[in-house]
């Protein structure tokens, strides 16, 4: 069973979660790497992502697990394989599945901006009353309280802000995050860049979770 970290940067970060997939698909077949199936009328390959980010959004700490005996050089079979704007960062040669998908709760931001010091940071995390307004998938203009699963939220210089926000089965969008906090400063929002740099199981990291488990 193998656990890989990789990056997921421009211009893979504009491919959605459901094309991923396929382009994973791809990447185990052109390695060469032998992946067990699913049983029944239609066997898929046995993969499993941790949860995923909305496209457009970088990544430098996504994880797939892959249900594999074939390890050997596994790094780099994976990398000479892989589009543009995805690589593997780490292997974790596990005995079963951590189940990611499940366990992740958490997840770190970077945000790059150059009005940074103007946006408001106090007052956001851990603040049950604090609430965003968003457009859901409808187009629809929704309020929702979000402070319990706004972990961190600090300057880190007058350029650079750091969030760590809820995920998984419970999650916040750093985007839609941003854009409030934006929109509330009156600065402009498509200015920022933000990029996911951590992925959390409760107060660890998962490559300190994946490490314990090994």
């Amino acid at each position: 069973m193998a656990v890989v970290k990789y990056s997921k940067l421009f211009p893979a970060s504009a491919v959605s979660h459901v094309d991923l997939l396929r382009v994973f698909l791809r990447i185990l077949k052109r390695a060469k790497v032998k992946v067990n199936y699913t049983n029944g009328y239609n066997p898929h390959m046995k993969i499993y992502f941790s949860p995923p980010i909305p496209a457009g959004v970088e990544s430098v700490a996504e994880y797939v697990t892959i249900d594999t005996p074939d390890t050997d050089d596994f790094l780099a079979r994976f990398n000479a394989a892989c589009p543009k704007g995805i690589v593997a960062e780490k292997f974790f040669d596990m005995e079963k599945n951590p189940n990611l998908a499940a366990v992740v709760d958490k997840a770190g931001y970077i945000v790059k901006c150059p009005f940074a010091d103007k946006i408001r940071v106090d007052g956001v995390a851990n603040n049950a009353d604090f609430e965003i307004t968003f457009f859901d998938k409808n187009n629809q203009p929704t309020t929702k309280k979000v402070g319990g699963m706004v972990f961190i939220a600090e300057r880190v210089d007058d350029e650079t802000l750091r969030f760590v926000l809820s995920c998984g089965n419970n999650n916040l969008r750093a985007e839609r995050l941003v854009r409030h906090l934006c929109d509330e400063a009156g600065v402009d929002y498509s200015l920022c860049e933000i990029k996911k740099t951590e992925a959390f199981v409760g107060d660890k990291t998962v490559d300190e979770f994946l490490r314990e488990l090994i």
